[in-house]
């Protein structure tokens, strides 16, 4: 197999066995008794690495796509998940790049894993605020306490029911208090210092929902897309604040993975 990458893409990326596109790829064709074919890849990916977007989530999912093409598995959603989930230890980035749309996934009692997706409001806009620095997730994962106060995941429980309610019945404006947390944030804040500042100043300034996306460092802003002064506050405030962080405005993809041809 030969990897190029698109210009256009993230140029950190292997080219080699170590890819985890094609770690993937020949994992799940061994799993079938399969080689895998002499091919030529081009992976045009835009999500910055190591910025806690999820990233590698999106490269299994693309690796066991492919091989299930390549090697006719006819492989369902939830076999593909469930692989997604071998792969990559956990399923809540794999269930939003396989499934779409707002996923909510969960460990069964018996040790499996189930993942549920509903379609989001198309209005609802995600400003991402990539810092130029990158953090590990096992090195975010360390710091995180083994047991929390019986409050603290009452807070996040109650938080995170009302933010699913709000994002589901289109009640997108009112995001604010909803996205606050007491389970991650304040333990790995020594990591990416300058990103919680930047969550605690626009915070301040701007009524929209905030948040340190997955592990870390870069922060999600949450707001409607019909809310342009709240868009361009923020983004001024960052320009003019925080200048080395990157704005990147995108929307929720209620498809998930698709498979298309030139």
């Amino acid at each position: 197999m030969t990897i190029s990458l698109s210009p256009k893409g993230s140029q950190d990326l292997s080219l080699g066995e170590e890819n985890l596109f094609f770690q993937t790829f020949k994992r799940v064709l061994h799993l079938r008794g399969l080689e895998p074919p002499g091919l030529r890849v081009r992976i045009d990916n835009s999500i910055p690495l190591g910025r806690g977007l999820g990233s590698s989530s999106t490269a299994v999912v693309a690796g066991i796509v492919a091989a299930d093409r390549t090697g006719n598995l006819n492989l369902s959603k939830e076999e593909m998940f469930n692989l997604a989930v071998e792969i990559e230890g956990h399923p809540d980035n794999v269930a939003a790049a396989l499934l779409g749309g707002l996923t909510i996934s969960y460990r069964e009692e018996g040790g499996g894993f189930r993942a549920l997706a509903f379609p989001v409001d198309s209005g609802l806009q995600v400003i991402l605020l990539v810092p130029p620095v990158s953090l590990s997730t096992q090195k975010a994962r360390e710091v995180l306490p083994q047991k929390v106060d019986f409050s603290d995941a009452v807070y996040n429980l109650s938080r995170t029911a009302a933010l699913v309610s709000r994002l589901l019945t289109g009640q997108i404006g009112e995001l604010k208090e909803v996205t606050r947390d007491r389970l991650h944030q304040r333990y790995r804040a020594p990591l990416y210092a300058q990103s919680m500042r930047l969550l605690e100043r626009v915070r301040q300034e701007v009524d929209c929902g905030i948040a340190i996306s997955g592990a870390g460092p870069s922060v999600v802003c949450l707001l409607g897309s019909s809310e342009v002064g709240l868009e361009r506050r923020l983004k001024d405030l960052v320009r003019e604040e925080f200048g080395e962080f990157e704005p990147i405005s995108t929307q929720v993809d209620n498809h998930g993975v698709v498979v298309g041809s030139n």
